[in-house]
């Protein structure tokens, strides 16, 4: 029976991402809402330089980070997985629970645990295997190292 409730909770996750992120369409044109698809526009990701991922990485993180805050909804759990391993889904259970513990404390180590993000994003700088985004965020500057590898997002001090 536990099986059984286990199958019914992840079939029930499924339907709920696919409805959020596939079901837009496959075109990159806005939809009705101003959105571009994101799988449509990640889709481009895999024949893109490292740079260029890692600015597209960035730019989904913050648009879903913006629409999410500390909502708990589906753009929050979509920021965390792209802040934590560059993909807008991760499936095992403990390492999603171990991404929102980090990106809770991440956010709070700048006083960012806060629903109502404001951003603009300055510029990218490209060093080594990572590319750094100069960003305001609520009115201050930071500097964030997007590693190339699926890891998480970080503060350049």
């Amino acid at each position: 029976m536990k099986k059984l409730a286990v199958f019914v909770c992840l079939l029930i996750v499924l339907v709920i991402v696919k409805r959020q992120f596939l079901d837009k369409g496959t075109s990159a044109e806005p939809s009705p809402d101003g959105e571009t698809s994101l799988v449509s526009s990640m889709g481009g990701m895999f024949n893109d330089s490292p740079e260029a991922k890692t600015r597209k990485r960035f730019e989904h993180f913050m648009q879903r980070w913006q629409k999410g805050g500390v909502s708990l909804d589906a753009d929050e759990q979509a920021a965390t997985c792209l802040w934590a391993r560059g993909v807008v889904f991760i499936a095992d259970r403990d390492d999603l629970e171990d991404a929102v513990n980090h990106f809770d404390r991440w956010r709070r180590q700048k006083d960012l645990y806060v629903q109502n993000i404001q951003y603009e994003i300055r510029g990218y700088q490209r060093e080594s295997d990572r590319t750094i985004a100069e960003v305001r965020i609520n009115g201050q500057n930071h500097r964030i190292a997007i590693p190339d590898s699926p890891n998480p997002l970080s503060w350049i001090q």
